[in-house]
């Protein structure tokens, strides 16, 4: 079974200590990135923009990262507790996994690569 995640979507209780190496690396690099609280601070808040989106994704990529897991257990798919920030409940599961190997990063191997447009669509041709 393959199974496609985004890391911002899981919870992870116990990383393995590479998966802690990639996200650690991924926050620091987030808080060096230079940022314009100087230029936004003399602009005033009547001048932007109110059909900009809510919430801006960031321009280059993330990484794609390959991560081999062996299930040890699953449990079904029942309500939890949602965010802190949402009193509501939502559908989730818990699992049990051990991490084998370290994270692969896509960008490292040349015969890795996004997905094409047509690969996308389910579409045979080139």
């Amino acid at each position: 079974v393959y199974l496609q995640l985004c890391v911002d979507d899981l919870t992870i209780i116990s990383p393995s200590a590479a998966m802690s190496r990639h996200l650690m690396h991924d926050r620091q690099t987030d808080r060096e990135k230079p940022s314009d609280a100087t230029e936004s601070a003399k602009r005033p808040r009547a001048d932007e923009s109110t059909d900009a989106p809510a919430s801006k994704r960031p321009e280059t990529p993330a990484p794609n990262v390959s991560l081999l897991l062996r299930l040890e257990s699953k449990q079904g798919v029942t309500l939890q507790n949602g965010p802190a920030d949402a009193l509501r409940l939502q559908l989730g599961f818990v699992c049990r996994a051990a991490c084998l190997g370290d994270v692969q990063l896509w960008s490292d191997d040349p015969k890795n690569h996004r997905t094409q447009e047509y690969e996308r669509h389910g579409d045979c041709q080139k």
